[in-house]
């Protein structure tokens, strides 16, 4: 039975753009490689998963509905979330994400809705600037002066794995990179560990690895302590590397925020 006195208003939108190499996936390398990924928080009355009609993105005339799974919606927390969503409209393979002004919307099945409007600015800034498609390296077709590049993902050109520690050589060329991290896995491709980040978010700390993004060659070693390892797993089971980059300089005036934008590389074996 539905309650007429139930609601749920947004009260913020959590998101971050990916360009994800398709190596990535377990599952394969089939795809799309562009997306936005979305996390809801709402006030209002505890509502019950059942009594949600429909979570929406909508851009463009284009329609994202969030899924209400037992892993996205969390009713203590009031979250619903996160979505990994791209574009089937902007093009053909997943490739091209349409950014600036973006609505979410709730709808109970009692009637009640609520929306709230995202700018989704360019990589390394807090605007779109009149852009209104950010593309990446799988895109092939056409581009003017509405499309922008999304955060370049790294080109690893070197990796060795030794008895206590990893070394990792890279290069890329997008003066908008700010930080990032390595992705580990173990044989069976999926994520079981990451290095701390290269550079930190917060305002006014130092940086742990200086990164080149001038197409310089960047040399990274790790030691096996000072990997974090999903639980269960060692040093010993890390099989494969991604390099993952992201944007960040924009917030660090106010240490707010981490980033926008991140790019994932090929994954590669050891």
């Amino acid at each position: 039975m539905v309650q007429d006195d139930l609601y749920a208003d947004i009260s913020s939108v959590v998101w971050y753009s990916q360009n994800i190499d398709k190596s990535f996936w377990s599952n394969g390398t089939t795809g799309a490689s562009n997306f936005m990924y979305s996390t809801l928080y709402y006030k209002g009355e505890d509502v019950n998963k059942a009594e949600f009609h429909r979570v929406q993105m909508i851009k463009n005339n284009e329609e994202w509905n969030f899924y209400l799974g037992e892993d996205t919606f969390n009713r203590e927390k009031k979250k619903i979330g996160g979505m990994r969503s791209f574009s089937k409209k902007c093009s053909t393979n997943g490739s091209v994400l349409p950014i600036g002004s973006v609505e979410y919307r709730i709808e109970l099945d009692n009637g009640y809705k609520s929306k709230k409007t995202v700018t989704i600015p360019v990589p390394g800034e807090l605007s779109n600037n009149g852009y209104k498609f950010v593309y990446n390296e799988d895109y092939t077709g056409t581009t003017d002066s509405t499309y922008v590049q999304a955060l370049k993902r790294a080109t690893v050109t070197s990796q060795t794995k030794g008895a206590s520690d990893i070394t990792v050589k890279f290069t890329v060329t997008d003066n908008r990179v700010f930080s990032g991290r390595l992705f580990l896995f173990n044989s069976s491709k999926k994520l079981i560990a990451y290095t701390p980040v290269f550079r930190s978010f917060a305002a006014g700390k130092t940086v742990n690895k200086a990164i080149l993004s001038d197409g310089s060659e960047n040399t990274l070693n790790y030691t096996s302590s000072s990997i974090s390892y999903e639980n269960g797993y060692t040093f010993s089971n890390i099989s494969a590397v991604a390099v993952q980059l992201t944007d960040g300089a924009q917030y660090l005036s106010d240490g707010s925020k981490s980033y926008n934008y991140e790019s994932i590389s090929v994954k590669v074996d050891f």
